[in-house]
């Protein structure tokens, strides 16, 4: 099938790959009960309504990392499941930003197909807010007699993963391992951090033949593993051949592994290549780039023995009636988890009020900050720099609570921008949970 913008593979009977206009690469797989769209291409056309053809199944949405030219169907879609280590990367002008998704469309690399449609910038969907479901290492996609598990693979970013279909002996890897693995694009592990990860790759190697990746329409076969591991330790040792290019942003200089053939494929007769940067080579759980993820206990998993900080809000009136029980049951259920939470009772604060729409916020000194000084400034504080949110209200007259409009007034609006390209300036998106309270129907 193909249409101004897409254009369609079948892998087998319920596997299709769908073709963007840069050669970007997503896939769909569908079971009997569902499918699921393993990353989203730039957002040129509407990649949603391309799906909508092709199946008639309700669809999962499942990153395989927050990148331009794999996320750019997100936006349209208004959620996706993604590993959390990634989330800071969505929100950057670098990925969510449409002129730099307009720019990899536009300017066609060299082993993308024939060019079929000149796009515009009003092609590319414009990003926004995006509702994240988190997912890790061993997690399992049962679509309906087709299931896909997650294995993780930080690397090319942090927060990447791949899905192995048991079944079809088959793994789609995204940009985590391929003939031409990136590893200098911001939110990138080191090489050292990676080597960790196509370790663990190894030990699933009996399960699968073959890898589609994000770019190139052919498999690779399982091999490309081996290859990677023993590029790597050439990295590591500094005996690779260490190509000197510029990274295909054209900012600064990298290096690239192993050279290669018109055919883009390495000449050293393997099939993994490594580009990267001489300060990425060694070093592990460092937060020196953006979307790096705290040290963990298991980096698979995305634990982490850095300790974390929940906020828990009570925007209700009642000490130990249904909402304050709610919320304090999930913040000792954080608390089991190793987290520290902070409690805060919005009818014990000091006199406070909702947004008075002064435009402080939106001034370059104060961005992403409420000037109002009162009784919500501390919570607000507190809130930026949690790592998640737990806030309950009971219902008032089919609604929250007035105390809970004024904070959610506050929080909100000080991160809006009033720029279509970049609508959210919060470059810490945290989860929330939400509980909301009531005695009748």
């Amino acid at each position: 099938m193909k249409s101004k913008f897409f254009e369609t593979n079948r892998i087998n009977e319920y596997i299709t790959q769908i073709i963007g206009l840069a050669g970007e690469q997503c896939y769909l797989i569908e079971g009997n009960d569902r499918a699921l769209l393993f990353d989203g291409l730039c957002g040129e056309g509407s990649l949603k309504s391309f799906v909508r053809e092709l199946t008639d199944l309700p669809v999962r949405m499942v990153l395989s990392h927050a990148h331009p030219d794999h996320c750019g169907a997100v936006f349209e879609y208004g959620e996706c499941y993604m590993h959390p280590d990634d989330m800071e990367l969505l929100y950057t002008d670098f990925v969510s930003g449409r002129q730099e998704r307009w720019k990899f469309v536009a300017e066609v690399p060299e082993w993308a197909p024939p060019v079929r449609t000149k796009t515009r910038l009003e092609d590319i969907t414009p990003g926004c807010a995006v509702k994240t479901y988190p997912v890790y290492d061993g997690d399992m996609f049962d679509l309906g007699g087709v299931q896909m598990e997650v294995i993780g693979m930080p690397g090319h970013t942090r927060g990447s993963i791949v899905l192995l279909d048991r079944a079809a002996r088959l793994v789609f890897s995204g940009d985590a391992i391929n003939p031409n693995t990136l590893m200098a694009l911001p939110g990138a592990a080191t090489v050292e951090e990676y080597k960790e990860s196509v370790l663990h790759l190894k030990t699933f190697q009996a399960a699968f033949d073959s890898l589609y990746g994000g770019h190139g329409p052919e498999s690779v076969p399982a091999r490309i593993v081996d290859d990677a591991l023993m590029l790597i330790d050439r990295i590591l040792n500094r005996t690779d051949e260490a190509i000197e290019e510029y990274d295909i942003l054209g900012h600064r200089k990298v290096w690239r592994a192993a050279s290669i053939g018109s055919d883009f494929l390495p000449l050293y007769g393997g099939f993994s290549n490594i580009v990267y940067h001489t300060d990425t080579i060694y070093g592990k759980n460092q937060r020196n780039r953006i979307g790096a993820a705290p040290a963990q206990n298991n980096r698979f998993k995305g634990g982490s023995n850095m300790e974390k900080k929940i906020i828990a809000v009570n925007a209700g009136p009642r000490k130990g009636w249904n909402t304050d029980t709610l919320i304090n049951e999930a913040a000792r259920g954080a608390e089991d988890a190793g987290a520290t939470v902070d409690y805060f009772d919005l009818f014990k604060l000091d006199k406070y009020t909702g947004c008075v729409s002064c435009f402080g916020c939106k001034k370059e000194k104060n961005k992403g900050r409420c000037i109002r000084r009162d009784g919500l400034t501390p919570v607000l504080d507190a809130i930026r720099e949690a790592d998640g949110l737990i806030i309950g209200s009971p219902n008032y007259l089919s609604n929250l609570t007035a105390s809970f409009r004024a904070l959610y007034e506050r929080l909100i609006f000080q991160n809006l921008t009033y720029n279509m390209e970049t609508p959210c300036c919060n470059v810490h998106p945290i989860p929330v949970l939400l509980i909301m309270t009531s005695n009748a129907p």
